[in-house]
């Protein structure tokens, strides 16, 4: 037989071109395997965006001044009056939404944290929000000292309003203010989400924008301190009427001296376009003269 496929080339040439199909055939099924294997092997994207973080102590309430104690005497321009009272509510920690976008990249803004295994789907898989919230206290502890030898001038004044603190009503009366906040209890929950779009409706849910000032009452040519946060915003902007400007999505600034009563007034803008305006009065404790 060998000498038969010797003497006809043709027979030979057959031969060798079976033997070819059959690799061809063994090459393209071992390809196939191996793509399979890396395409479940690829990583696929699970994006995540930080909503929010150090959210203010809120949704509470303030209780009522009390007295800690008196020492010295009025009279005598040696009184020294300690005041207290706590503010009770809940502070947003943190948000973090997490959602899988596999076999493709993270949207703008978002950042990739890990990999996984989806056998190479690809779109809009789902995900997760976390949320942790924390019940909060926030003390303030006020302090009112006689100023030796002015004392006598002019009447008391009144404590402050939400947020803010007390002053006096003459030039006789030193007030300071100090605040402390405490988180007391840690709460975490977890929500499944299907769509990207339930995600948006979340960000849409959380958008808000809220402004302080510590003190609000002071006496003349006494500096404030603002505190604002903006969130899911994506820029702010504080202005005042005395003049001050900062801008950031949160922040903490110490005021000019204030001389006379002053709004302070931020403008954010959200994620999705939505403006928020919000705003907080500083007012000046009126000095009073003899005649």
């Amino acid at each position: 037989m060998e000498q038969n496929i010797k003497n006809n080339p043709t027979a030979h040439f057959g031969k060798w071109k079976l033997i070819s199909i059959i690799a061809l055939i063994v090459a393209i099924g071992g390809f196939v395997v191996i793509y399979t294997q890396i395409s479940k092997a690829n990583a696929d994207y699970i994006c995540t965006y930080i909503v929010e973080e150090n959210d203010p102590c809120g949704n509470g309430s303030w209780s009522n001044w009390g007295t800690v104690s008196v020492s010295g005497n009025h009279e005598q321009c040696t009184q020294r009056t300690e005041e207290r009272r706590v503010y009770t509510g809940t502070r947003e920690t943190r948000h973090i939404l997490q959602y899988l976008n596999l076999r493709t990249s993270c949207d703008s803004g978002y950042s990739t944290s890990q990999g996984g295994g989806y056998d190479g789907s690809s779109g809009f898989h789902g995900g997760s929000i976390v949320s942790e919230t924390a019940a909060c206290q926030i003390e303030e502890i006020k302090v009112t000292q006689d100023v030796t030898g002015a004392c006598n001038v002019g009447g008391s004044g009144g404590s402050g309003g939400s947020g803010g603190s007390g002053g006096s009503g003459s030039s006789g009366v030193n007030t300071t203010t100090n605040s402390i906040q405490t988180d007391l209890e840690l709460n975490t929950q977890t929500t499944e989400i299907s769509a990207k779009e339930q995600l948006i409706q979340f960000r849409v849910a959380k958008i808000s924008a809220n402004i302080t000032a510590n003190p609000v009452l002071l006496r003349n040519g006494t500096p404030t301190t603002v505190k604002w946060q903006g969130v899911e915003m994506t820029s702010c902007t504080v202005t005042g009427t005395n003049g001050d400007r900062w801008t950031g999505t949160s922040g903490e600034k110490l005021s000019s001296p204030i001389t006379t009563m002053t709004t302070f007034t931020l403008n954010c803008t959200a994620f999705n376009n939505t403006q928020i305006q919000e705003s907080v009065d500083v007012k000046v404790i009126p000095e009073f003269k003899e005649i």
